[in-house]
């Protein structure tokens, strides 16, 4: 087997593992567009984008060191074109690309500290079935586009008295909820709010 064999075959196993994750990237997007998420869960998929935030930045670590190597191996040789066709040095247009790649790894190190801290602030955050009452609702504004809705200005969010009851929408055309819930340590019922 030649040194284009091992080249070709290396290039194939790379070809299908990137378009594997690119798969599966798809897949979890899709099946993220939930109405509902618990903490849980969302806790667990942020672990795993931290893992696959580290290999990517592992991936644009590596991926410019190999084109380095590429040009230093004895046994092939390489050539560059622009559009038109016309001879290019190999290595500057590597050394052109260096800067892109380390800006991407940058920002893959910073993606994963924000993964980082978006899991810590829900690390804590459960669940349980409610006992809803009797649920007012009340709509003294159009309801948002769902994208804002999902994902509102922090000054544009209209808080729920605490003595109020039923649901009402906030001036945003959030709905507010207000129910009681039994209390599963016997200690009688507890009231939440949440805003959706």
């Amino acid at each position: 087997m030649t040194i284009i064999d091992n080249l070709h075959n290396d290039g194939e196993r790379q070809r299908a593992a990137a378009s594997n994750a690119c798969d599966a990237a798809q897949d979890l997007a899709r099946s993220a567009n939930a109405h509902v998420i618990t903490a849980p869960v969302a806790y667990d998929v942020l672990g795993n984008i931290k893992m696959l935030l580290h290999h990517l930045q592992e991936v644009t670590d590596h991926i410019p060191v190999g084109l380095g190597n590429s040009l230093n191996e004895e046994l092939i040789h390489v050539y560059d074109r622009d559009i038109d066709g016309h001879d290019r040095d190999p290595l500057k247009q590597i050394e052109t690309a260096g800067p892109h790649f380390h800006g991407l790894t940058g920002h893959l190190q910073e993606a994963y500290k924000h993964a980082e801290a978006a899991q810590q602030a829900i690390a804590w955050q459960g669940y349980h079935e409610a006992e809803l009452g009797c649920l007012e609702v009340k709509r003294d504004a159009p309801v948002q586009d769902p994208l804002l809705a999902a994902f509102p200005q922090p000054a544009a969010i209209t808080p729920t008295p605490a003595a109020a009851s039923g649901a009402r929408m906030s001036s945003q055309g959030q709905l507010a909820l207000r129910w009681q819930t039994n209390d599963p340590s016997g200690r009688g019922s507890s009231t939440s709010t949440r805003q959706t």
